[in-house]
């Protein structure tokens, strides 16, 4: 079986169970993307084998071919991920408030209206939602591409199920590419204060596109053109631990400065730290360093 995102441990001895995270196979939805990698349980030889890898997913048939098994297992690295999918969750209400009508007393002529945030409230919400997605690693300030990935699925709508069909079966490794960068696209914009869900949507099935079909974006916008580059040029390859805050500032180009300028306010303000960083690399991982 060709793996989406690679990951080392395809088998775990049955000891570790204890320790994983069990997840109704019933409560999985179709074509959902997995956060980490997925196993089940064999009692026959008391073992656990993977079924799925980081980021792939599993269609209806597959699902019901499992359900005997009854549960999933999930390594502990899944406790990572919860802060990136809280995150995504925070910053999808943010962007889809919307003017609302409270009504007062029965007798009342004149009803509350609540308004929306204006574009800059909505901006620096957004920005105090997702600094702090961003760590003090020991090669410098930066942000796992993988954990952006996951904080993104969970902001936008899902991917149409044929796309992701044909995506994947077209070339494993670009698709996980495909994702990692759109969702990248996405992370850039809201950091730079682009604060429409249904722009942030569209851009990334853009994204998502051009890269399986390894075809430039098109845009009006020269700006949007300026983030894309960038973001392709920060994101080469699906194997890159972290993505380090500094290359905003080695860059010349108008958009680099003023990404540069955000993620100043998000160390000086918003930045985490501590002594292990959230990444899918190492012990905490799902990849051997």
């Amino acid at each position: 079986m060709e793996e989406t995102l690679e990951f080392s441990a395809k088998k775990l001895r049955h000891d570790v169970v204890a320790n994983l995270f069990k997840v109704r196979i019933d409560s999985i939805k179709p074509y959902a993307l997995m956060l980490a990698p997925v196993y089940i349980y064999l009692k026959s030889n008391r073992k656990l084998i993977a079924v799925k890898g980081p980021l792939d997913f599993f269609t209806a048939s597959e699902l019901r071919h499992l359900i005997p098994f009854k549960y999933f297992y999930f390594s502990p690295f899944i406790a990572a991920v919860l802060p990136y999918r809280e995150a995504g969750r925070q910053a999808r209400f943010v962007l889809n408030m919307k003017e609302q009508e409270v009504v007062g007393k029965a007798e009342s002529l004149y009803p509350e209206i609540i308004l929306p945030p204006s574009p800059f409230e909505r901006s620096d919400a957004i920005l105090r939602i997702i600094g702090p997605l961003w760590w003090k690693y020991k090669e410098g300030v930066g942000v796992d591409p993988f954990l952006v990935t996951v904080f993104v699925n969970e902001l936008c709508m899902l991917f149409p199920t044929d796309k992701l069909m044909l995506a994947r079966d077209k070339d494993i490794e670009n698709y996980d590419l495909a994702l990692l960068r759109s969702s990248w696209v996405v992370f850039l914009c809201l950091l730079l204060g682009y604060c429409s869900l249904e722009f942030i949507n569209n851009i990334r099935i853009q994204v998502f596109d051009d890269v399986i079909n390894k075809k430039l974006v098109k845009s009006d916008a020269e700006e949007i053109l300026d983030i894309i580059s960038i973001s392709y040029s920060t994101l080469r390859s699906s194997r890159l631990k972290i993505i380090k805050s500094d290359v905003f500032s080695e860059s010349d180009e108008k958009i680099g400065l003023k990404l540069a300028a955000r993620m100043k306010r998000v160390e000086r303000e918003f930045l985490s730290s501590g002594s292990h960083p959230p990444s899918i690399y190492g012990k905490r991982g799902f990849i051997d360093v």
